[in-house]
């Protein structure tokens, strides 16, 4: 215990280079705090409220130097606005109210690469511990900026650790910031960032964090953030991505009602009787009936035998029965099935997941096409 006391002193001693070393070594970080914005006329302040979860980025990537969720809302005289922001491993989300942005490295890597990439300069992230030692590093570095350290102050009252940094652009302020730490952790207490001082385009934002500890990171893998925010992942996802890259991988595993009021359960790597079509359909798409009709058509020129089964996304009974007619040998009706479309990555209808016998996944067919028969079958004969 006296050693780890220690330990952020001589961190501290250091200068600027220790507390970049702690922000940057920060594992499992998450805090709670407020962001408010103050513009210079006036008006009331603009206070937005978050949690924030981080810890660094894995061995190779490069992209980013940490992983994180940021959770936020904002109330205002015409409700509440919440939304997140989340990077992982080269996934990048962004949710605000109701639309989900996805960037995923593996499919365009632009955004990443840009001059502001989106997965380190989105709203927010220069609260994260590994990105203000980014910050902090330039910093140290540019003869654009200067700065003073003190190690150990009080501030509010309390014991601190204090950076104040100013940048100059061809000899005006254009940033003052003023940085509050955990003298022990070196944590971030409070930042205070003026942009464009004394100009009509001044703006202080002042960012305290309440509450600084460390638990276990949510939402550090596209299953974590589907399961913390299902709703935003089941009404406002429109990227493919999720969908196109289970092929190779197990079918994930669900539990749904059938259309006989029983329940049709398979864990994620239970196999199937013969290779077996996943087919997503919503009956209120005009194209359902005649997707059932090229399926059924494609089952019957198929050579080998396969199993289907029709998972609708909604709870009508009725409307699925007389949609689907009289079940074939071979067919399931599953009903609700909004929750494997989630966790499967499903944005469209119709689509079809075309799995083997062990369970994994082989292709995919989004939408509908007039030769949707001929498409089946050419993807089934291959397994």
């Amino acid at each position: 215990m006296v050693l780890a006391l220690f330990i952020p002193r001589i961190s501290a001693s250091r200068g600027i280079e220790g507390v970049i070393d702690s922000l940057s070594n920060a594992v499992d970080y998450h805090s709670r705090g407020t962001v408010t914005v103050q513009l210079p006329q006036g008006g009331d302040d603009v206070v937005y409220n978050l949690e924030l979860w981080s810890t660094p980025s894995v061995a190779g990537d490069t992209l980013n130097a940490c992983n994180y969720l940021i959770d936020w809302n904002l109330t205002t005289a015409n409700g509440t606005s919440k939304g997140f922001t989340a990077y992982h491993d080269g996934n990048f989300y962004r949710n605000s109210d109701e639309r989900l942005q996805e960037c995923h490295f593996q499919w365009d890597s632009i955004p990443f690469l840009m001059r502001h990439p989106v997965q380190s300069s989105s709203q927010f992230t220069d609260m994260l511990p590994q990105l203000l030692a980014q910050e902090l590093q330039t910093i140290a570095n540019a003869p654009d900026w200067t700065y003073t350290f003190t190690p150990d102050t009080i501030c509010g009252g309390e014991p601190a650790a204090v950076i104040k940094a100013r940048q100059t652009v061809h000899g005006v302020v254009a940033r003052n910031i003023l940085y509050i730490l955990d003298p022990q952790t070196l944590m971030p207490r409070k930042i205070e960032r003026e942009n464009n001082p004394g100009s009509i385009s001044e703006q202080m934002l002042i960012m305290k964090y309440d509450i600084t500890d460390r638990t276990q990171p949510a939402g550090m893998s596209e299953e974590a953030l589907i399961e913390r925010y299902p709703t935003v992942f089941e009404k406002f996802r429109e990227s493919n991505f999720s969908l196109e890259s289970l092929r190779d991988k197990y079918l994930p595993g669900f539990s749904l009602p059938t259309i006989a009021n029983q329940r049709y359960t398979r864990a994620k790597t239970d196999p199937f009787r013969v290779p077996t079509l996943v087919v997503f359909i919503d009956p209120s798409v005009a194209t359902a009936a005649e997707t059932i009709r090229q399926i059924r058509e494609a089952q019957l020129m198929m050579p080998r035998s396969i199993d289907v089964i029709y998972t609708i996304l909604g709870s009508d009974r009725d409307g699925a029965t007389e949609l689907i007619g009289t079940l074939q040998p071979g067919e399931q009706l599953l009903m609700s099935a909004q929750s494997l479309a989630r966790n499967c990555g499903v944005t469209s209808t119709p689509s079809i997941i075309i799995v083997n016998q062990q369970g994994i996944v082989k292709d995919i067919i989004i939408g509908f096409n007039k030769a949707l028969s001929t498409s089946v079958i050419e993807k089934t004969a291959v397994l």
